[in-house]
């Protein structure tokens, strides 16, 4: 019957495990989700950088704090000193 083999036919163009509809699909799809992961990936590296700088940028300014402190409390000290 004519129908059958057409419909025979459209089922094997879409599910041929190595050029059909389905499988290229798939294959889009999955180098589609490979693009993504590397880029989520090369974002991490990027971020990872960011949070490394800004931990560092924030350990040097507690240093300046504190010494900006330990120098308040020697001139308070000073000025205490001096105004007895």
């Amino acid at each position: 019957n004519g129908v059958a083999k057409k419909i025979d036919g459209t089922l094997d163009d879409l599910t041929d495990k190595v050029d059909g509809v389905f499988a290229t699909q798939n294959k889009e799809l999955q180098s589609s989700i490979d693009r993504l992961q590397s880029r989520v990936t090369q974002i991490d590296a990027v971020l990872e950088l960011r949070r490394e700088r800004l931990l560092s940028e924030f350990i040097r300014t507690e240093k300046l704090i504190g010494q900006v402190q330990t120098q308040q409390e020697a001139l308070s000290a000073f000025t205490t000193a001096q105004s007895k």
